[in-house]
């Protein structure tokens, strides 16, 4: 079954890419604007106290790198790095940053390595819903890969969903409730933000660990 769920998305991002090229609708976003609002709501959630400090900030999912793109552009000064599971992704990345880190990284199926970040940021990548998987299957994934994530981060992190209260769905896309998302988040932390203010049918989450 995961190596179908795994097929699925491999050719559902293969067909972007190929159609659109290193844009952002060859990652599946509507557009540049799209794209770049949602990497900056999640740069600003990093805590005050680390916002202008030279922080590790990491991306799963990364596609081409254009997080980066933003967080050169702001001149913030975070270290960041980024993984994805296509290699042809992640060669372009390379080529419109080759002073950045990229590895490849499947964070649905590959082991975590010992290696923590600062931050750890996911942008649209559980919005596609793979056929195989189904709606349970794939809140379970995500749900699993959120957890991955807190055990990457140092700090906190941030990623984004579509939410149920809409009035259309497209039946390639995943919707789930924001009390879904912090019911999880409340397994493994008391701090935790939902940010609901910048579309009206989606909203990014973050998680902080607490205070020793």
């Amino acid at each position: 079954m995961i190596e179908r769920i795994l097929r699925e998305i491999e050719e559902f991002y293969a067909r972007r890419f190929s159609e659109f090229g290193p844009t952002a609708r060859g990652v599946a976003w509507k557009d540049e604007e799209a794209q770049r609002i949602r990497h900056r709501v999640l740069l600003e959630g990093i805590l005050p106290e680390h916002r202008n400090k030279p922080i590790a900030v990491h991306e799963i999912g990364c596609g081409l790198g254009h997080m980066l793109d933003l967080i050169e552009e702001l001149r913030l000064p975070y270290r960041y790095s980024g993984s994805d599971a296509s290699a042809a992704y992640l060669a372009e990345a390379r080529k419109r940053h080759p002073g950045a880190e990229f590895t490849v990284f499947n964070f649905i199926t590959d082991p975590l390595h010992e290696r923590r970040y600062d931050y750890v940021f996911q942008s649209g990548a559980f919005n596609f819903l793979p056929p195989s998987a189904g709606w349970e299957g794939w809140r379970d994934i995500v749900f699993s890969v959120i957890e991955k994530m807190w055990a990457m981060c140092e700090f906190g992190i941030g990623f984004n969903l579509l939410t149920d209260a809409v009035d259309w769905r497209d039946p390639e896309l995943f919707y789930i409730s924001p009390c879904e998302i912090i019911e999880h988040l409340r397994g493994f932390t008391r701090l935790f933000v939902i940010r609901h203010d910048y579309y009206p049918f989606e909203f990014t989450a973050f998680a902080y660990r607490e205070s020793k």
